[in-house]
């Protein structure tokens, strides 16, 4: 509650005071000290300073010392536990559902928890772009043993598991250049995979060339300003981790910043 909050309670709660001072009622000191009450005093304050004083009424005065302190004293008391109480009652308060985990929010004056930054999600055929480096788009994540060209020539590379208990993880990307000089095609994205929330895995990349008829190493290729290259990543993964019900996670990271797919 701020400070115009606490003044306006205030002024409401002194009302009947202030009506009677406004009035130069005699009675101003009792109503006052009535006033002090809180909510039957309030009301008997407020009625007593609406009334009218007859003429021949006696002013009643007050020791200010053996009635005013005391009553001043307990009615802040009684305001502080009011406002208090509203004051709770406005609060959003932390519960914890059972297992000790927070599901509402801290009370005010707490220390909060640090935030946790929200992964970003990459989406199929949604484009993200790093301002001044570049634009890329995940066109497709899939498993397969054996990776060939978009268009295969005649004669062409291609990448094939050796081990039979493993399959790759594979991630291919549009990415276009968006420097002012050629980059390499190596250093627009480090790409790994994530198994049941604790198993790493790299990824290796490769580069179509030639229209897509065959592979070229992303190291020694590079991607002219604005122009496009089509990049594969390959991350061999054990079997397993393509058959069964267990997370399994794509980290994308791209001019210091990651970006996440998850693939199952």
């Amino acid at each position: 509650m701020g400070i115009t909050g606490i003044l306006v309670m205030l002024a409401v709660y002194f009302l009947p005071t202030i009506i009677a001072a406004s009035k130069k009622k005699l009675s101003t000191n009792a109503i006052f000290t009535v006033n002090l009450i809180p909510l039957v005093g309030w009301i008997i304050a407020l009625v007593w300073a609406l009334k009218v004083d007859r003429v021949d009424q006696v002013d009643v005065r007050f020791s200010f010392k053996h009635y005013c302190l005391p009553a001043i004293i307990l009615g802040i008391m009684l305001l502080g536990i009011i406002v208090s109480f509203i004051t709770n009652q406005i609060t959003p308060t932390a519960n914890t559902n059972g297992t000790g985990q927070t599901t509402g929010s801290s009370v005010i004056g707490s220390t909060l928890a640090p935030q946790i930054p929200q992964k970003e999600y990459i989406e199929i055929n949604k484009p993200i772009t790093v301002p001044d480096n570049c634009r890329i788009m995940v066109d497709q994540v899939d498993f397969r043993d054996d990776l060939i060209p978009s268009h295969p020539d005649m004669f062409y590379s291609h990448y094939e598991v050796k081990n039979k208990e493993n399959t790759y993880l594979h991630l291919s990307m549009m990415v276009k250049n968006l420097q002012t000089k050629s980059a390499r095609a190596s250093e627009f994205a480090e790409v790994t995979a994530k198994y049941d929330s604790k198993y790493d895995y790299n990824a290796f990349s490769t580069i179509e060339k030639d229209g897509g008829t065959d592979f070229t190493y992303t190291s020694i290729t590079g991607i002219d300003p604005l122009m496009t290259g089509r990049l594969h990543f390959l991350i061999e993964i054990p079997k397993e981790a393509k058959n069964d019900n267990l997370p399994l996670e794509i980290k994308v990271k791209i001019s210091d910043k990651d970006y996440y797919y998850k693939v199952k």
